[in-house]
């Protein structure tokens, strides 16, 4: 008589079910402190912009442009991979 647990996980998949659990919950928390960080220096440099007498523009694209270059150089690596 079969297990309910080998009829919905087959008993060959079930160590390539666990493996990819952790990781996803890492990648998950990974996304949600980037995007802590980002509205972090966002608020930082929004602030910082009129002491340091930037134009208004400079200062809301300075951080998305680096965020965005990050993010090419990091799909670049990861593609190498």
């Amino acid at each position: 008589m079969r297990m309910l647990s080998d009829l919905i996980v087959p008993s060959d998949m079930d160590g390539c079910l666990k493996v990819h659990a952790g990781s996803v919950g890492i990648k998950i928390f990974g996304g949600i402190m980037l995007g802590m960080c980002f509205l972090l220096f966002n608020s930082l440099l929004s602030s910082m912009g009129p002491l340091v007498s930037w134009p208004a523009l400079l200062m809301a694209l300075t951080l998305p442009l680096l965020c965005f270059l990050l993010a090419l150089v990091g799909l670049r690596w990861v593609s190498k991979a």
